[in-house]
């Protein structure tokens, strides 16, 4: 038996990213395959590790993995280099 979501269900419950009409389709897969393209490689790479193991642990070991990973990519040199990035266009906002 299939059963099926509206397309608003599954943008309210997170398993869709945007909803967009028809003529905006091209566009906004575009934006999406830009800003991936555009992620720290380093930093996708530890995100999906970590996903992997956050699967298997505890809410509790959870947590840890995810402070340990987040201290562990903020000293890495793609990650201070990213903060540097971030800061500069706040100043440039301001």
């Amino acid at each position: 038996m299939s059963s099926r979501t509206s397309t608003r269900r599954a943008w309210e419950i997170g398993l869709v990213h945007d909803v967009v009409p028809a003529e905006d389709l091209d566009r906004t897969c575009a934006d999406v395959v830009a800003a991936v393209l555009d992620a720290a490689p380093g930093a996708v790479a530890a995100a999906k590790a970590l996903l992997q193991r956050i699967a298997r642990a505890s809410r509790r070991e959870a947590i840890q993995l995810g402070v340990e990973a987040i201290a562990a990519r903020r000293e890495s040199a793609e990650g201070q280099e990213g903060l540097r990035a971030f800061l500069e266009i706040g100043r440039a906002h301001v």
